[in-house]
């Protein structure tokens, strides 16, 4: 229900309390109760019998709200390629490997329709399936563990009426040693069990802050994307909810720092009509999250979940020198802690550091029009990369020292704009590439399923998703292909050459050359 272990794929929240608010004094977790729900308004949820029991039928709505908070559907659900909702199959990426998030219909031998209740539970507060595997922390348990344990088997009883639906759960795609789950038990005791514990209510505080806590640090899992995390993927507590990366974009902070001076009214707002409190629209992640889940939610439960954030007073993360300086030691400086979680991986299209030929399109306009995306935003980029404290002297220096090819740590400081740009890859190029290299080993013959070059049924459907895919595919690995099909040391530029020649061979109609 949530993603990426190192950029996160996790969403945001809401929740609602009808029949009754948190008592001061309250110890336990507050149940959640539904009102007017979504059934009937969005087709992307499947329409359930509530049965005749009037009980049942609020617990099962009770369910309902949980798992539409929890954006459940978000993980589960393979959109990219159609995939039918909850039924999984969606490919969640980490530095260690591609996870697949499993089947949570009631199908009695592909989803979870065999389990029982006290394994529901334990799969979902403990991270531990009914077979006995550890979870890995892509699945938000660490979080889910504060949710009462009533209203995880009201989740499981709104689970068990959605459409049963048959399809085979995929084996993650990691190497060794990372795929073994027993290694998972180390990281349990570094970073869950000193944290575990069902939530319990704080009685000097009110009601709607006690109820924003348990839906934030709950069933919302907003740490996910919210908080900073270390080198193991595990949340750092000491600076939660002050920003993160998520596929690329920009969770920004969202602690007391931020919101202190921000009415209740507009930060709901972000969540219900996607305004950024700073300007703009909300964009990536967030903005599936708002159409998947915090639409539906109550407004009291976005108020109190507004109201617990604006409290949490957490610690800064390291902030830059503040320097007015242009030289290289600042770039670094500034690379090293702002900008590597994209620009070392290519999240969200980000130019990698040492990728000259793609450096030398952006450069193209000069490096000046280059350092003004980066301080203003671009695409998919955020302003200064979501670095709210750095100056825009440090902003340009990190641009200079990310657009220099090659390892800079002993040269002077040049700007990337007075050197010739490297001549961009052709289709003949990408031709020889695919020859000499790794390429035809499995598109020649269809080893592992590889898509034969030439054959256009067979690429059809691959095509017709636009070449970013494509290149995504062939750079960070898809299904059964490996990392850069394997090539060790093909560059970005060369694996986007073969795979335009593969496609250039392969394609219904129309031209590729131009690409």
């Amino acid at each position: 229900m949530s993603r990426s272990i190192r950029h996160r794929l996790a969403r945001l929240l809401g929740k609602v309390v009808v029949l009754a608010c948190v008592a001061p004094t309250a110890l336990a977790a507050p149940s959640i109760t539904a009102p007017t729900h979504h059934n009937g308004k969005d087709s992307a949820y499947p329409a359930v019998n509530y049965g005749s029991s009037q009980e049942t039928a609020a617990r099962i709505k009770n369910g309902e709200y949980l798992v539409t908070l929890s954006d459940c559907v978000a993980c589960h659900t393979d959109k990219k390629n159609q995939g039918k909702r909850f039924a999984g199959g969606l490919g969640i990426a980490t530095p260690f490997g591609t996870i697949y998030a499993p089947n949570i219909t009631p199908d009695k031998e592909t989803g979870i329709g065999n389990w029982t209740d006290e394994q529901f539970v334990t799969a979902m507060r403990e991270g531990i399936s009914p077979n006995g595997e550890y979870y890995f922390p892509v699945f938000p348990y660490v979080h889910f563990n504060k949710i009462s344990k009533k209203d995880i088997l009201d989740m499981r009883m709104y689970l068990n009426r959605i459409p049963a639906i048959k399809q085979v759960n995929k084996m993650p795609d990691m190497p060794f040693p990372f795929r073994l789950r027993q290694l998972q038990f180390f990281w349990r005791e570094l970073f869950f069990h000193p944290h575990k514990g069902e939530w319990q209510s704080t009685p000097s505080k009110t009601p709607a802050w006690n109820r924003g806590q348990y839906i934030v640090e709950g069933p919302g899992h907003c740490g996910m994307c919210h908080t900073p995390i270390n080198i193991m993927g595990a949340q750092l507590p000491q600076f939660a909810y002050t920003g993160g990366f998520v596929d690329g974009f920009h969770a920004p902070n969202i602690s007391s720092s931020a919101l202190t001076d921000k009415p209740l009214g507009q930060i709901v707002r972000v969540f219900t009509h996607g305004e950024k409190l700073n300007g703009g629209m909300v964009s990536g992640p967030m903005a599936e999250a708002n159409s998947e889940s915090l639409m539906f939610l109550g407004p009291e439960d976005l108020k109190s979940m507004a109201v617990y954030l604006k409290s949490v007073k957490s610690k800064l993360p390291p902030e830059p020198s503040h320097s007015d300086t242009i030289d290289e030691i600042t770039g670094k400086n500034v690379f090293g802690k702002y900008c590597t979680g994209c620009h070392t991986t290519g999240a969200g299209g980000a130019p990698k550091r040492g990728d000259a030929i793609a450096w030398a399109e952006i450069l193209k306009p000069g490096i000046a029009t280059a350092q003004s995306h980066a301080i203003h935003g671009y695409n998919g980029m955020p302003a200064k990369g979501g670095c709210t404290s750095c100056t825009d002297a440090e902003i340009k220096a990190a641009t200079i020292y990310l657009a220099q090819p090659g390892n800079t740590n002993s040269s002077p400081l040049k700007t990337p704009a007075s050197k010739p740009a490297p001549k961009p890859l052709s289709l003949a190029d990408g031709k020889h590439i695919y020859e000499t290299r790794t390429c035809h080993l499995c598109h020649e013959n269809g080893t592992q399923g590889a898509p034969i070059t030439g054959d256009k049924q067979a690429w059809a459907k691959r095509i017709a998703q636009n070449m970013d895919i494509l290149y995504a595919h062939s750079i960070d690995g898809f299904n059964n292909m490996p990392e850069r099909g394997a090539c060790v040391d093909c560059t970005d530029a060369e694996i986007m050459a073969a795979t335009k020649y593969m496609v250039q061979k392969s394609k219904q109609g129309g031209d590729y050359k131009l690409w």
